[in-house]
């Protein structure tokens, strides 16, 4: 009696899918780190907010966006968003391992580069130092920043060039 080709042929796709596992062994993920931020932002004054400008969080020392969309101040200037890295932690998954590895916790910063920009205008970056106990606050993955506020100068007019009597 010989064995039908429907079971054969299955029979052939399980070996080949068992030595395609059996082949890939381990693989690593690797996941950036978190940090979700508050602030505002005011004219030089310290008492005007500085409403509906676009506010962008970066990276210290770094010079690219990373994931990091921006974000517009409400009307009493403050802002919220989110600065996720690309790289910060790693971890190693092999066959059989379904749990993934825990986060942990973002590392403290010492400061952070805080760009604004005001309508029709162009980006001005701030260079924020962070105090220890302004992102003290933090969770698996993710870490919690209270950006200080910021002063944003007043821009002073154009010197007239006309001579004066």
């Amino acid at each position: 009696m010989t064995t039908p080709a429907r079971p054969r042929a299955a029979l052939r796709h399980l070996a080949a899918c068992a030595t395609a596992l059996a082949l890939t062994g381990c693989f690593t993920i690797e996941q950036g780190f978190r940090y979700d931020y508050d602030g505002r932002v005011y004219r030089a004054d310290g008492v005007t907010p500085v409403k509906d400008a676009d506010v962008r969080v970066l990276q210290p020392d770094r010079h690219k966006l990373d994931k990091n969309p921006r974000t517009q101040t409400d009307n009493k200037g403050r802002y919220a968003g989110t600065l996720q890295t690309h790289k910060g932690w790693q971890y190693t998954e092999g066959l059989g391992a379904g749990a993934t590895a825990k986060a942990p916790h973002p590392p403290t910063l010492d400061h952070v580069v805080v760009q604004v920009q005001e309508k029709n205008g162009k980006w001005t970056g701030y260079k924020l130092p962070l105090p220890p106990d302004a992102q003290s606050e933090s969770r698996a993955g993710v870490r919690k920043l209270r950006i200080p506020d910021l002063l944003i100068p007043t821009t002073q007019p154009a010197p007239s060039t006309r001579p004066t009597p």
